[in-house]
């Protein structure tokens, strides 16, 4: 369970010139923004409308539209390397009392996704593709510089609460093939996620407590990625 943050916006920050311009300002939670392979164009979630989806804008906030038109929850959006699909994560509710729980907690600004799948839309808003129907959690997709695959997180197999591991997924064939595994013996609650890949393909970094000192200790782990 998390909150959706009234206050939260989307900022365009400038390291070097040390400038920050808020380009979001709405009565709702803006965030879980990235950019397209061009840098034309930032994709994010918001809460601005009574739901939450997703949504396209300039870099400067200008041009602002709304990508998705379900009833539930979809976020965490990446554009694909070639800017042709959006993929993210959503919960839909299936019956009328995952309804009614969802609009209850709306009310409140919190979200408690029963599960989290998978899918991919055409940034205009069409073509929306169902990626995995597991009825787990998984999150944090990232596409290949292929444009056909992406990694994510999930608790796909998971033995115990709180087990994540990195996965790949192909989304033409929808083969999907898994990365890493816990870590060691005794440790049998692994995470592992919020993959990224280094802009040339090259590299993979994401989050993990693998040899974690301390109760929830969380570190940065850089590979070499090999296909």
């Amino acid at each position: 369970m998390w909150p959706l943050y009234q206050t939260f916006e989307v900022f365009l920050a400038d390291p070097r010139a040390g400038t920050e311009v808020q380009i979001t300002q709405s009565d709702g939670y803006d965030a879980e923004t990235t950019v397209s392979p061009d840098g034309k164009r930032l994709v994010f979630s918001s809460h601005r409308d009574g739901d939450v989806g997703i949504y396209t804008m300039n870099p400067d906030g200008t041009d602002l539209r709304k990508v998705t038109s379900r009833r539930g929850y979809s976020g965490g959006p990446f554009f694909t390397s070639d800017g042709q699909w959006i993929v993210y994560r959503a919960f839909y509710p299936r019956n009328e009392a995952e309804q009614e729980e969802y609009d209850r907690l709306l009310r409140e600004r919190t979200l408690h996704p029963v599960n989290l799948e998978l899918y991919r839309i055409r940034p205009d808003g069409t073509g929306e593709e169902q990626l995995t129907k597991n009825g787990k959690v998984n999150f944090a997709p990232y596409p290949l510089s292929d444009g056909r695959r992406i990694i994510f997180t999930s608790d796909l197999e998971s033995t115990g609460h709180g087990e994540y591991a990195l996965y790949m997924l192909d989304m033409e064939t929808k083969a999907v093939e898994r990365l890493t595994y816990p870590p060691a013996a005794g440790q049998a609650s692994g995470f592992d996620g919020f993959p990224v890949f280094s802009p040339d393909g090259k590299r993979l970094v994401w989050i993990s407590n693998r040899n974690r000192k301390i109760p929830y200790e969380l570190n940065i782990f850089l590979a070499e990625w090999q296909d």
